[in-house]
């Protein structure tokens, strides 16, 4: 048998193994559009008749039905740096600076006599809040929510259904 060549077997098993795969994504696409248009269904229905959770009976047990709305906080970091102190925002907002044109910066610095505005035009700066800071702080006292809420805005992700099962005297 040469170097490259498989038993008939191998080549029989290749492509099982291959038809086997080809069934499996076949059924997975299947199981996503039937599940999307169940949860679609389930969903409307939950929120038709304002229920957040419901108890089903299954066997000798119930599954309860949970709607799931995931939040997130968009921030505006431009009306915290006016409505915080500078050392707090300082403390809420990572900050990540990005030079965009290190060539000029490098002729720049040469030069001397660095002004930091004409500095700052060489980099540009991500801002990004952190929520978990903001939270601490917030317990500490030293941030207060209610000034905060005209920086931000609660986003609404897409619902989802999570199904758990629970003794019947749950």
């Amino acid at each position: 048998m040469a170097k490259n060549e498989i038993t008939k077997k191998t080549q029989n098993e290749i492509v099982d193994l291959f038809n086997e795969k080809e069934k499996f994504k076949l059924y997975e696409k299947q199981y996503k559009a039937k599940t999307k248009e169940l949860q679609t269904d389930i969903i409307k229905d939950f929120i038709k008749k304002g229920k957040d959770v419901v108890d089903v009976p299954y066997s000798n047990k119930n599954l309860r039905v949970k709607l799931v709305t995931p939040r997130s906080i968009q921030w505006d970091v431009d009306a915290l740096s006016k409505t915080v102190s500078k050392d707090t925002f300082n403390k809420i907002v990572d900050k990540q600076y990005l030079i965009n044109d290190i060539e000029g910066l490098k002729d720049y610095l040469k030069s001397c006599g660095v002004n930091p505005k004409k500095f700052m035009t060489f980099i540009d700066v991500i801002q990004s809040v952190n929520n978990n800071m903001i939270e601490d702080l917030s317990k500490k006292g030293v941030l207060d929510e209610d000034k905060l809420k005209d920086c931000c805005s609660v986003v609404e992700n897409a619902s989802y259904l999570k199904i758990t099962e629970q003794d019947k005297n749950d």
